[in-house]
């Protein structure tokens, strides 16, 4: 697949910047996951979202604004980026820190530690109750990104989801709280 290929695929303009291309990699794999999606054609359809991705995750990128996370001095620290979660630490402490924390919000009803996925069942005060994934991507110097994505599990579906931004803040506080309880690893 060529890299213009994949941006059409995308719905993406050449001058888009990596976060453009990943936010529309993610809205479009949502929408055609064949776990999400059971029409057919869907997973022919989320293997060729997956290769643009690749594609165009590796291609010279515009140039992204810069970004202004905090400087890391703490090194439990974890903080929002909108929807999603920096942890100042490496993906598998991070992976025990976000289990524990996963745990503290609702009951952890899926977990795979080889992949970085933990999923929750968690019923908000006066809400609905949601299933969280949490994905955790390794590939940012600072640290690692716990990528949150959330669907209402009641049928029907309330409209009345919680503001992402708002549970990403909610998890970053229990994964600075889990990391502050179980400390850092041993090593040998």
């Amino acid at each position: 697949m060529t890299p213009s290929d994949a941006r059409a695929l995308l719905g993406v303009s050449p001058q888009a910047t990596h976060d453009e291309v990943r936010a529309a990699f993610r809205a479009q794999i949502g929408r055609h996951h064949p776990d999400v999606n059971p029409a057919p054609g869907t997973s022919a359809r989320a293997m060729a979202l997956i290769e643009a991705w690749e594609v165009l995750s590796v291609e010279p990128a515009v140039t992204d604004p810069p970004v202004t996370d905090p400087p890391i001095t703490d090194p439990l620290a974890a903080w929002a980026t909108g929807s999603s979660v920096m942890a100042a630490a490496p993906a598998d402490e991070v992976m025990l820190w976000l289990i524990d924390a996963a745990h503290r919000v609702g009951d952890v009803t899926f977990l795979d530690m080889a992949a970085g996925l933990v999923e929750a069942l968690v019923e908000f005060v006066d809400g609905p109750v949601v299933t969280l994934t949490l994905s955790l991507q390794g590939r940012v110097a600072a640290g690692t990104e716990v990528f949150i994505s959330m669907e209402p599990w009641s049928r029907p579906p309330r409209p009345d989801l919680p503001d992402p931004d708002a549970v990403a803040r909610l998890l970053a506080h229990h994964l600075c709280e889990a990391a502050a309880e179980l400390g850092p690893p041993l090593t040998d």
